[in-house]
């Protein structure tokens, strides 16, 4: 099963079926003729390709601009709303590198201490001994994926980080850590093992408690079980096809099903939690004001050239009926948008966006 992160938004594409504009908040006032318009401009760009999600649009951290178009159950025609929760896919693992960087802050990790100051006991000697936090966070170690065939026959074992280990901790790296860069949800998951046992609390406590809380995201969590007031968007994959629909004739004489039984029972370090538009606005706040990190953290994550305000920054994730884009932007806007749909891709409407926020600014 190929599961990655999602870097470039997609060529515009459609997917077929009606579906109707659910929700449209704007929190800031619409003053002037232009605003109406963009927002307008927004909304069609969500109708016009049938977007399946939600979508909100933040400047300096407060929020200008939410909308939700789809399905979140299309069995029983339950609309999804900018309240709706989604799946992260890899756009959790930005959760993992705001902890990472909290430790560092705290003195309790160092980005270029090797994995076995922290965990002496990992199996693989040159992971243990070359590997460093940095080059995990940076996927440099030379660690690549768990969503292997081992995985899929354990998956409803895997509980906790400990348990994921077993999964990848005898394989030696790619790669010399730190000579290359490839892809590496490993490498998360072995960040999410470190965290626990420097903080003292497993992953899922601290970043309750370390994030969500102090951010206010009541919303977010990494369990579909977890007791939640606002209603759970189901995730639609491509029934036959053995990964993510890229383009529109993979879904020629397929049909959507559910993508309830493809992962483990909770999400992880590497992603797969759980959110909405509007708790990751503010997220964006929290991030935006240092109430997390500061902003020498926030550089280690996103560049030099963001912090300095001379480019934009963000992540995106993907998995079989899930698509996620958060976005930052240099001139204060950030946008959000998480789907429940393969096609069009949620990297497809923040680029759309974006684009129209350029055009303006010009």
């Amino acid at each position: 099963m190929d599961v990655k992160i999602l870097i470039l938004a997609l060529a515009p594409l459609a997917i077929a079926s009606c579906s109707p504009v659910t929700e449209s908040v704007e929190s800031v006032p619409a003053n002037q003729e232009k605003d109406v318009a963009q927002h307008d401009h927004w909304k069609n760009l969500v109708v016009d390709r049938n977007f399946s999600g939600a979508i909100a649009v933040a400047l300096n951290g407060k929020l200008t601009f939410s909308t939700a178009h789809g399905y979140a159950d299309r069995e029983a025609r339950r609309l999804n709303t900018v309240e709706t929760r989604f799946g992260l896919a890899s756009t959790g693992k930005l959760l993992t590198s705001i902890a990472v960087m909290q430790l560092v802050e705290t003195g309790q990790l160092n980005l270029d201490e090797p994995v076995g100051k922290y965990m002496p006991d990992y199996v693989d000697v040159t992971i243990r001994e070359q590997a460093t936090i940095r080059h995990l966070m940076k996927m440099q170690s030379g660690l690549g994926d768990i969503f292997t065939d081992e995985y899929d026959l354990q998956k409803r074992d895997l509980k906790t980080h400990a348990d994921y280990l077993r999964l990848f901790e005898r394989q030696p790296p790619a790669f010399p850590p730190g000579s290359d860069r490839a892809y590496s949800n490993a490498g998360y998951i072995l960040l999410g093992r470190i965290i626990e046992l420097v903080s003292g609390e497993d992953y899922y406590s601290y970043v309750r408690n370390h994030i969500f809380v102090p951010a206010g995201m009541e919303a977010s969590g990494f369990s579909r079980d977890e007791p939640h007031s606002e209603p759970q968007a189901i995730g639609y994959r491509v029934e036959g096809l053995d990964g993510i629909a890229e383009s529109p004739d993979q879904l020629a004489g397929r049909d959507l099903i559910a993508n309830t039984n493809m992962f483990a029972d909770r999400g992880t370090a590497a992603g797969g939690g759980f959110s909405t538009v509007l708790d990751f606005v503010k997220l964006d706040k929290a991030l935006r004001n240092n109430v997390l990190i500061s902003s020498r953290s926030l550089e280690q994550i996103f560049g030099k050239g963001f912090v300095s305000r001379t480019r934009g920054a963000g992540i995106a994730g993907g998995a079989p009926g899930a698509s996620t884009r958060y976005r930052l932007l240099p001139n204060g806007y950030s946008m959000v948008a998480f789907g429940n749909l393969d096609l069009p891709s949620a990297p497809e409407i923040v680029s759309l966006i974006e684009n129209s926020i350029d055009e303006r600014d010009n």
